[in-house]
């Protein structure tokens, strides 16, 4: 039903990931120079303010959208609760993923050994939204049991 609590899981990870494409990833700066580079999630800027686009970075926005997507279309999936645990599972999947190229991207942008990474608060929401995913997807399988064991006694 999509008043479950699993639908507000669904609704914050999806929301949180939604944030994501707003806001920078990560900073990249060299101690001794100064210089910096900004993550976003479909490309980087320089500190002449060029746009850098990368495929990996392409690959992290797309894969944002495509998880995001898939959770508010798992909210109206609720009377087919097979479809919204397999959707469930794709997006805890692409969560995990999504997690490791955020960390992978600002490695592959660092230039030398001496630069240093700081990560916005929004690299956090990948790790977030994967633990909702997780919670939404036991509450879903919890209401299928729930649902197998009223039919039994029938």
């Amino acid at each position: 039903m999509i008043q479950r609590i699993q639908t507000l899981f669904l609704f914050i990870a999806s929301v949180l990931l939604l944030v994501m494409l707003f806001y920078p990833l990560s900073t990249v700066t060299n101690s001794s120079t100064g210089l910096f580079m900004t993550l976003h999630c479909f490309y980087a800027i320089d500190v002449n303010g060029a746009t850098v686009v990368n495929f990996s970075l392409i690959t992290t926005g797309v894969l944002i959208v495509i998880t995001t997507i898939i959770g508010f279309l798992d909210i109206f999936l609720y009377k087919s609760r097979k479809k919204q645990m397999l959707l469930c599972a794709f997006a805890i999947f692409f969560s995990f993923i999504l997690c490791n190229l955020i960390v992978l991207n600002s490695f592959i942008m660092k230039p030398n050994a001496e630069s240093n990474i700081f990560f916005s608060f929004v690299a956090i929401f990948p790790i977030v939204s994967f633990i909702l995913f997780i919670l939404a997807y036991r509450g879903i399988n919890k209401d299928e049991k729930l649902i197998k064991s009223l039919d039994r006694i029938r």
